[in-house]
């Protein structure tokens, strides 16, 4: 079933099977960023670029990315608390 997510500040109307990927090439969004919802006061980080949005994502949730990579260790990266 389709779903509306917010993007960029913008409502964006995605399909059952529209993944982070596609939506991120869509949205002209770079690779090298993480996708995340929020949903009250919990953060989820959308862990991989197949994963389907009608499938983790609640209809309009706000969907955020962020620069940075998956797995980055906090000794590796001072910054990675603002994630």
């Amino acid at each position: 079933m389709p779903r509306t997510v917010i993007v960029n500040g913008e409502e964006v109307l995605v399909g059952r099977n529209t993944t982070i990927a596609v939506l991120r090439k869509a949205a002209e969004i770079p690779d090298e960023t993480i996708a995340f919802y929020q949903t009250d006061d919990d953060v989820v980080r959308l862990l991989q670029d197949d994963e389907i949005i009608a499938e983790r994502v609640p209809e309009g949730a706000t969907i955020e990315f962020h620069p940075g990579q998956i797995g980055l260790r906090s000794e590796d990266h001072t910054d990675d608390t603002n994630i």
